[in-house]
């Protein structure tokens, strides 16, 4: 039974002064005939309809019919219920005697004025109202990057779960099929906020809840911490063991939830959940429970779960000062770790059990190449036993063997693995000697080395649980490699990298705390990784990126590539170094891969000056319409034709520049060169140069065998005679290639006999002569001359062959058919 009573001035004043928070006499006259007295009798349960207060007396606070809480003298509850609708909480009040309350209803406190609302709202809710903005709904098993989402939203940065999926190229089955420790989330976070830009705005802390650093009260601390110094400029995230925290044995597994406030009165926690659906928008537990769920040991990680808090810098620059306890911590793995599109696929992954030694190993080799190093990779290449690898506990040495021999098959021709070991005979003290091997790696990125740790030695404490399993081939090992990749020389710190669920992927600890926990304590050890300057190798793309200016990576079979090559012919770039990259042998294929990773581009053609890639294509053409492109070819005094010197850009930029031949006579003679394979195709070069220097126009048409007997020492003296574009191949002769790009279809062959004053081939073989004298047209040379008129134009053939070949009866036939098409024979010289 519920008496209502009046409120006297003492006790109108406890309420206003010490619980609200409001200190002025004329602010508290405010609450005059706003706040009525109430009296429950023993049992009776009180209504959830606004704020209690217990002036006299004690109620129970009971969750499941199990009592949570106690709420004594001026001890408050049900604080909720003054803002929100439909809370669905099943939370119950019990007086446990005769107890005298005040209560302030949704009516009265509605019709307080804003600025002494406002007064109260960070004192009784935290951030329960911001939170309770914003409707998130988890999908299945992914409490953890939903709450990440809700937190970064919560702070004014609009993220949905498909958003962390995206920028971190988050595997779904990594997600999903067994969740995430809290040292996986935290690395994800930090990744999701680098790749969306906001690092230098928004932060994330991660703080472990070892029982023997971390107590009860430290988390009640911590929250009122928060809510003082963060504001609204913090967001806390519990991992906890859901039993525990809802105290329902029938409940499974752990859980990510949002810490919406904390009433310091009574002990009770509002946590806003990710999953409204199972567990309700918000529920409440008292904060032993809270703290004893996060105490608890994750079955993956073998290790407490904890805390993160997001944070935005600009308002909170220190770390919550009740968990800051220990000097060994997380730190974000952003700033030391390279997240390239393809590496970010693999970073968040975790070493499967008794394999920590190769996947720390498989890290380590990641962090000095483009891509990520796979662990069945390094157990194949090496020829490793599976079962030995699972059950034997592995040294420094025997890792710097399997890495040794990982090596040798693979393409890390750059990267030394070397074993180093601690002499017994110097006067040098153990942990000096492990002080001058990090000093080695100091702001060193390629180098590091790895070390075998006692994890728990390290810390201080037991943080680390360990299997019981008393057989020793299923048991886990107690391996826990990591790679120190950093050192702090000035604070003597030590930055590590690890594969362990039990941390997170990037973490520091003091110098002299991570040689107390070395493994090998009687003669210290390590696997030093490092890249060294590797020798050039001109198939590498780097060698010829550096060693050429300009370097177009083709492919044939592509038209892009095609138009493009056409292109710098067309505006006179003659000294470009061309690499096809069309093949499937392994330098081909790895040399397709590096360029997808340097260029950011997926497909060729690959255009790259002075190192850099000059981006898609249609940027490359904007560019040579502007003529910036010729200007910077220019200025490295590279031969280039400029803008206001290629008009024809202006009406086609994809114009074709072999097939059109219509550039006006210029009283020279147009001479059309052809040459066919045989040793006299040497000769080529300088009969280029007689016929250039005697003011004749050449156009030059060689069959493939033919150019292998100039290739190599005499292109260049053509080149100094010729453009590319008056070189014409048996691939010049139909532009199919060029259709989608507004050409119309044209045969070369046609276009150069309209061009051609005269024909010379220099020298012809037996083959070419059979072919031209009974009308076979299978190549370009070959259809030049079943186009040609002979009444009207010179032919001039010069064979050059074998004694025995020339006599042949079916030669003789040939060359008598060729005079009387018109053909002038010339040769062959004998001797």
């Amino acid at each position: 039974m519920v008496n209502h009573e009046v409120l006297n001035q003492s006790e109108l004043g406890r309420i206003v002064n010490s619980v609200l928070g409001v200190e002025t006499d004329k602010e508290t006259k405010i609450f005059d005939n706003l706040i009525e007295a109430i009296v429950v009798q023993k049992d009776d349960i009180l209504a959830p309809c606004g704020m209690y207060v217990v002036l006299e007396g004690s109620i129970s606070l009971l969750l499941n019919d199990s009592v949570i809480a106690t709420a004594n003298s001026s001890d408050y509850f049900y604080e909720e219920y003054l803002l929100l609708e439909d809370q669905n909480i099943e939370l119950s009040a019990k007086a446990i005697e005769k107890t005298r309350l005040g209560l302030i209803s949704k009516k009265s406190w509605i019709n307080l004025p804003s600025k002494i609302k406002d007064q109260c709202m960070g004192r009784l809710f935290g951030d329960l109202v911001n939170m309770h903005l914003h409707e998130f709904q988890q999908p299945i098993n992914c409490c953890n990057i939903t709450a990440a989402a809700l937190s970064l939203t919560a702070l004014g940065f609009q993220t949905d779960v498909n958003d962390i999926f995206k920028s971190c190229a988050l595997p779904v089955s990594y997600v999903v099929n067994d969740g995430m420790t809290i040292g996986e989330l935290y690395d994800v976070a930090s990744s999701h906020i680098y790749a969306e830009g906001l690092r230098d705005e928004v932060g994330v802390e991660l703080y472990y809840f070892d029982e023997d650093v971390v107590t009860n009260e430290d988390l009640f601390k911590a929250i009122a911490e928060s809510n003082h110094v963060g504001g609204d400029s913090d967001i806390l995230v519990a991992n906890f063991n859901v039993a525990i925290a809802h105290g329902n044995a029938e409940l499974k597994g752990g859980h990510f939830d949002l810490i919406a406030k904390c009433n310091k009165s009574t002990g009770l926690v509002h946590m806003m959940d990710v999953h409204p659906e199972k567990y309700g928008k918000i529920w409440v537990t008292s904060i032993e429970r809270l703290y004893n769920s996060m105490s608890d040991h994750d079955s993956s990680a073998q290790r407490a779960r904890g805390l993160m808090r997001f944070i935005i810098k600009k308002d909170v620059d220190v770390r919550l000062d009740a968990l800051a306890k220990s000097d060994c911590f997380p730190v974000n793995c952003t700033q030391y770790i390279d997240l390239t599109p393809e590496k970010r696929r693999h970073i968040f992954g975790r070493a499967s059990t008794n394999l920590n030694s190769l996947y720390v190993l498989s890290m380590g080799l990641s962090f000095l190449d483009n891509h990520a190093i796979d662990v069945d990779e390094i157990l194949s290449a090496a020829n490793i036993s599976y079962t030995e690898a699972l059950s034997i506990e592995t040294t420094a040495l025997e890792l710097t063997n399997i890495a040794n021999k990982y090596l040798t098959g693979s393409e890390f021709s750059d990267v030394n693995c070397t074993h180093h070991l601690y002499d017994n005979t110097t006067s040098e003290t153990k942990e000096g000697w492990f002080k001058t091997q990090l000093l080695k790696i100091a702001n060193d990125t390629n180098a590091h080395f790895l070390v075998n740790i006692d994890y728990n030695e390290v810390l201080g404490h037991k943080a680390v649980g360990e299997s019981n399993n008393p057989y020793r081939e299923t048991a886990p090992l107690k391996e826990f490699w990591v790679a120190c990749i950093d050192y702090l020389y000035e604070n003597d710190v030590v930055i590590l990298a690890d594969m362990s669920p039990a941390s997170s992927q990037i973490w520091r600890a003091p110098r002299s705390k991570v040689f107390r926990g070395l493994q090998e304590k009687f003669t210290p050890s390590i696997l030093r990784i490092e890249k060294t300057k590797p020798e050039e190798n001109p198939l590498d793309l780097n060698y010829i990126i550096s060693n050429n200016k300009i370097v177009l990576f083709y492919n044939n079979d592509d038209p892009w590539s095609y138009m493009l090559n056409s292109v710098m012919s067309n505006i006179g770039v003659t000294e470009i170094h061309k690499v096809d990259i069309s093949g499937f042998d392994l330098y081909t294929l790895n040399l397709r891969k590096k360029l997808t990773v340097h260029s950011g581009k997926e497909k060729p053609p690959y255009l790259y000056f002075n190192g850099n890639c000059l981006g898609e294509v249609n940027d490359i053409m904007t560019m040579v319409r502007d003529g910036q492109l010729q200007n910077m070819i220019k200025a490295e005094g590279l031969p280039v034709l400029l803008r206001n010197e290629t008009p024809s850009l202006d009406n086609n930029i994809f114009s074709y520049p072999k097939g059109g031949l219509v550039e006006p006579r210029d009283g020279a003679h147009n001479v059309l060169l052809c040459c066919c394979g045989s040793s006299a195709a040497d000769k080529i070069p300088e009969l280029v140069e007689r016929l250039t220097d005697a003011g004749h126009n050449v156009k030059l048409v060689p069959t493939p065998s033919s150019e292998t007997f100039f290739k190599d020492f005499g292109m260049e003296r053509i080149l100094n005679k010729l453009r590319p574009s008056d070189i014409y191949r048996d691939d010049d002769e139909w532009n199919f290639r060029y259709t989608e790009f507004g050409m119309p279809v044209r045969a070369a062959h046609l276009a150069l006999c309209d061009w051609a004053d005269c024909v010379i081939v220099a020298p012809i073989s037996c083959n070419s002569m059979g072919k031209v004298a009974n009308g076979v047209a299978d190549n370009l040379l070959s259809s030049v001359f079943v186009a040609w008129q002979y009444q009207k134009k010179p032919v001039i053939l010069c064979p050059a062959c074998n004694t025995n070949m020339w006599n042949n009866i079916t030669t003789q036939n040939n060359v008598s058919a060729l005079k009387r098409l018109g053909a002038q024979i010339e040769g062959p010289r004998s001797g």
